[in-house]
Parts: structure tokens; C-alpha cells; sequence
């Protein structure tokens, strides 16, 4: 890290978990409003998963710090006995345990739910990095659930791992696998979420808006080598930091982020020109001078080959002229002799005289209107319709007709006139009265889709005016500090006056 050359005041791509650092990407968000409404409606287990690096521990964070009237306990699971896990909950709740053994540690866990209970809050156990959970342990958790108070569970229990860890609870014995309510997953990041992610944790350490040391060149590269898994963005991005600091560049290129893949996945920088490049212009040389140097013997050969085929197509051509005399109007008659071979004879064709040609048409008339005849007997909707006589428009009678009269407006009728003006302007459209429920506030977008553009985010508890809900049932139209947008509708309540919204 280099202020004088970044001004950097921090590191912005620790591999260290830092909440300051997080970024909420579309699906993070989701993950988070759902493990958040789990936890306040009390449903027990809950399972959150996703590729190593997509931020599952980070999440885990925010959702401890912005837990409300809720001890949370978040342990990391190591290869270790389910005494080892138990006592770890236990100092996570803030609980002083001496040696016991499982069956003291469950009765001593047990009554500080109670107690918290009757105080009026929840408790949250997280269990971190459970790829490789035994299932003696799930059962212990499992336990947990067992105990309740007017229907209500004392704790709820998130386990977070990677995806096998779905596949694997699916298929466990017991009753454990249904009673997980719903199941997480967090996807790696778009490209566009790559982009805002790391100008995020730039102008975080930085504490400057307008710093942009990341080209825009070099966003596709980071999201091409990373596959949009935020601790492989990190890697890269603090690798292609050193290497611009070792050049003295204040600027992240798509070459800086070619290298810091170079070095740490093995990948070979592409060279703009290679061998394959340099063998082409070499054949291409090659065939010029060639051409030039049999020029002469070239255009020789080709004026031979044009001579021959003209004069081939002259004699064609003449041979054509001599014969077309005789065969012109001369059908080719065949008829066989007494010896068996056949003779031709032409038959020179008589010339059409006048009369003949009056006969002629006369005789094709008559046949047409036969054929006409026979066509309309044999199918009468094919007969010709009359003619349709077109009856002149009638004429107006100016003799008769009265002048209209105009008047001018008064005064008054302006006033008439403007008054229906007024009633005819569309009224405003009616809408309820609605509060946001999840307790990390509510995110407004510009259309009904978690794909839309991000405007901003209504606080938990905030009062919004509700327009539309979308025909799916999952998205309300809203209306907060006079900008429209859309809602997430589950976490909605419509309420008769605003003054039942705390905000």
C-alpha cells in the first residue's frame, strides 16, 4: 500500500472480513432481508450457502450487527467434538462456563433462553464455516429446537456453508432435514456489481467519492479471471495495486490486472503480435513477388487462352447464321417408308389469309362464352355478379338550408368552460397507507425486478404511500418522500393511517 502514490488509508482488499467494507449486492440484500424475517418470525433453522469467497461469513456479520433485541452467538466450526461446539455457543452468549460435560452445558443454555425470553428477546446461534458439521452435532442443535414457549422457539439457528452442504442435509437421517425452514445461496457477483464493488472499497479507504484509480478497461479483465467471487476480485485487485506501484502508476489498467492474474493463477499475458501473425505477412510477401516476377509469362498465357475462345465462339456463332434460314417455321415432320426407316419432310406452313383469322376468333368466342356457360351450371357461386351501379350522392338543398348562426362567447361561458376544464383533469390516483417491516429497511428500485436500477432504500418502520401491486403479488408501486418507485411487497404491512409508522 502506497498513500503518497493511492492515498490509501486503509487496505482496501483484505482478505480480512471488515463490516466497513461490505457491499450489498442484489443478492446479499436478499439474503439478508430473508435470514432477517426467519429471525423475527422465530422459524427455527435456517440454511445459508454459497461458493467459498461470495462473502457468506461477511453476511453473517451484518446480520449479528443488525440483529435487534437479539443475542447472537456465531461461532466458526473446526473439526472438533460437539462438547467443543456447545462450549463455544456458550462464550459466544457471553456465558462464563467451567468444565462440564454436554448434558450440564445443554440444561445452562436452555435456562439463559428462558430468561431471555421473559425478558422479551431472541437469541440466534450461527454456525460459520459447516461444510463438514458431524451429524452428532446437527442432532445437538436440533435439540434446541424441541423447546417452546407459547409456540413460540427460544432460539433460531443459522448454519452457513458451501453448497455440498445442501445436497448433504437433503439426504440426512432423522427428522433434522425438514424442519430447516428455507435455504440461502449467494451467488457470485455480475459484472456490474464487480465494477461497484470495487470502486466501493476504493473510495472506502480512500474517503473520497471522486477517486477512481481502477480504469474502466480493467473491470472486465477483474470480472473475466475472477468469475465475480469477491475474495478472488480482492486477490487480483491487491495484486495489480503492487504492480502498479512498482511502475510508479497511479492508474489501474487492463494490463495491471493481466499480470496480477500472470502471477497469481499462472495465466500467460497475450502479445499483441505472435508467430502465426508474422508467418501470414511472410506468405503474403511470397506470393507478390512471385506474381511480379512472372508477370510476362502470366499475361501471355492468359491472352492465348482469351484468343482461342473468341475465335471458338466466332465459328459457332456463323455456323448458327447459316442453318437458322432453313429451320425457321419448318416443324419436322416423321413418318415411316415402306422399308421401315423413317423419313423427314418438312411441311412449309401455309399462310393465314384474312378470312380465316375472322373464323378463327369467331370460333374462340363461341367456345369461351360455352365454357362460361358450363362453368356457371356447374357452379352457379362462381357466376359473375352484376355490376354495382353507384347512385350520385344527393345534392344539398341551399334553397331550404338556414344559416348557422355564431355567437361569440361571453364571459360566463369562459367561465362555464373552464369549470369543466377543471372536472375533466384526472384526479390523483388513490393509494393505501403501508410500513416497512424488515428491519434493515426496505430498498427501492425503478421497476417491479431485483434487475432494476437501485434508488434507495426506505428505513425499517418508514411510512410509504401504496399505488400498485404488481400482478404477481410481489411488488408495490410506492411513493416515499415524493419519489415513486418499487418495493418488495412481503415485507410491506398496509396499515389505516400513517400514524401507525414509527418513521
Amino acid at each position: 500500500m502506497s498513500r503518497d502514490l493511492f492515498g490509501l488509508k486503509d487496505e482496501p482488499f483484505s482478505a480480512y472480513p471488515d463490516n466497513k467494507y461490505f457491499f450489498s449486492s442484489i443478492h446479499h440484500d436478499k439474503a439478508i432481508t430473508l435470514l432477517e424475517y426467519g429471525l423475527n418470525s422465530r422459524k427455527g433453522f435456517m440454511l445459508l450457502t454459497g461458493l467459498k469467497g461470495t462473502g457468506k461469513t461477511m453476511t453473517c456479520k451484518i446480520l449479528k450487527e443488525n440483529a435487534k433485541d437479539c443475542n447472537v452467538s456465531m461461532t466458526r466450526y473446526e473439526d472438533s467434538s460437539t462438547d467443543k461446539l456447545m462450549l463455544d455457543i456458550c462464550k459466544g452468549f457471553g456465558l462464563e462456563v467451567e468444565e462440564a460435560d454436554r448434558q450440564e452445558l445443554f440444561g445452562l443454555i436452555m435456562e439463559y433462553f428462558v430468561d431471555q425470553y421473559k425478558e422479551g428477546k431472541n437469541n440466534l446461534i450461527i454456525v460459520d464455516n459447516a461444510e463438514n458439521i458431524s451429524d452428532e452435532s446437527l442432532q445437538m442443535l436440533n435439540k434446541f429446537m424441541e423447546i417452546e414457549i407459547e409456540k413460540c422457539k427460544l432460539v433460531q439457528v443459522i448454519i452457513s456453508g458451501c453448497p455440498e452442504l445442501h445436497d448433504r442435509l437433503k439426504h440426512i437421517g432423522g427428522d433434522l432435514g425438514p424442519k430447516f425452514t428455507f435455504t440461502v445461496e449467494l451467488a457470485p457477483l455480475n459484472l456490474h456489481d464487480t465494477v461497484e464493488y470495487v470502486e466501493h472499497r476504493i473510495k472506502t479507504a480512500i474517503g473520497d467519492d471522486d477517486q477512481h484509480l481502477f480504469k474502466n478497461n480493467s473491470y472486465t479483465e477483474i470480472y473475466n479471471y475472477s468469475k465475480g467471487i469477491p475474495s478472488e476480485i480482492n486477490r487480483i485487485a491487491q495484486k495489480a495495486l503492487a504492480i502498479a506501484k512498482e511502475g510508479k502508476q497511479a492508474k489501474i489498467t487492463s494490463s495491471h490486472i493481466k499480470m496480477a492474474a500472470a502471477r497469481l493463477y499462472g495465466v500467460k499475458v497475450s502479445r499483441r503480435s505472435g508467430g502465426k501473425g508474422m508467418i501470414m505477412i511472410a506468405l503474403i510477401v511470397v506470393v507478390i513477388g512471385a506474381g511480379l516476377f512472372y508477370r510476362d509469362t502470366i499475361i501471355s498465357f492468359f491472352d492465348n487462352q482469351v484468343t482461342d475462345i473468341f475465335s471458338v465462339v466466332m465459328v459457332q456463332k456463323k455456323s448458327s447464321e447459316a442453318d437458322a434460314p432453313a429451320a425457321e417455321n419448318t416443324p419436322e415432320v416423321s413418318e415411316s417408308d415402306s422399308s421401315g426407316s423413317v423419313v423427314q419432310e418438312t411441311i412449309p406452313e401455309q399462310p393465314v389469309t384474312d378470312q380465316q383469322e375472322s373464323v378463327q376468333t369467331e370460333k374462340s368466342a363461341a367456345d369461351n362464352e360455352l365454357a362460361q356457360q358450363k362453368l356457371q351450371s356447374e357452379n352457379p357461386s362462381a357466376a359473375s355478379e352484376p355490376e354495382e351501379k353507384i347512385e350520385p350522392e344527393p345534392q344539398a338543398d341551399n334553397s331550404k338550408a338556414e344559416p348557422e348562426h355564431i355567437t361569440a362567447s361571453t364571459s360566463e361561458d369562459d367561465a362555464a368552460i373552464d369549470t369543466e376544464l377543471e372536472e375533466a383533469q384526472p384526479e390523483e390516483p388513490a393509494f393505501q397507507h403501508g410500513c416497512i417491516t424488515a428491519n434493515s429497511g426496505l430498498k427501492i428500485r425503478s421497476g417491479p425486478s431485483v434487475n432494476t436500477e437501485l434508488l434507495g432504500t426506505a428505513p425499517s418502520e418508514a411510512y410509504i404511500e401504496l399505488y400498485e401491486l404488481s400482478e404477481d403479488g410481489n411488488w408495490w408501486k410506492t411513493k416515499y418522500q415524493g419519489r415513486f418507485g418499487y418495493m418488495y411487497a412481503k415485507y410491506i404491512k398496509i396499515v389505516e393511517t400513517p400514524d401507525q409508522c414509527a418513521n
